[in-house]
């Protein structure tokens, strides 16, 4: 239970996990184009890294990693030789590679879940 407390109060691994099953969706799941994939991943890859680093400190490490994340794949469908299914695989494993490597650097904005003392007494902030 303490381990899913931890993982639960980092919130670049949960934001991440929630875009590798999107990008897995719309890669494998869903039928459509090449070209609808590759900017369905980069919107997703874009927005979830926004979110991530509105919720991480400091601002500027998710938010640059995240961004270039998403121009890499809207580069990489513009004649790299690569497939849409093999661009969403990248994105999968870029992404797991950055956000492990950034929970190093970054801490969450915010405790989402704080520890309240025996005493039932949460200390003012």
């Amino acid at each position: 239970m303490d381990r899913l407390r931890t993982l639960i109060r980092e919130p670049a691994l949960v934001i991440d996990f929630v875009e590798n099953l999107l990008v897995m969706l719309v890669a494998f799941g869903l039928g459509l184009q090449g070209d609808q994939q590759t900017y369905i991943v980069a919107a997703v890859v874009a927005l979830l890294g926004l979110l991530k680093a509105f919720t991480t400190r400091p601002f500027a490490v998710a938010a640059v990693t995240d961004f270039g994340r998403a121009v890499l794949v809207v580069f990489a469908s513009f004649g790299v030789g690569l497939n849409a299914d093999q661009i969403a695989i990248a994105v999968v494993f870029l992404g797991s590679v950055t956000t492990l490597v950034m929970t190093l650097r970054v801490t969450p904005a915010r405790d989402p879940m704080p520890v309240t003392p025996a005493s039932g007494v949460v200390p003012a902030a």
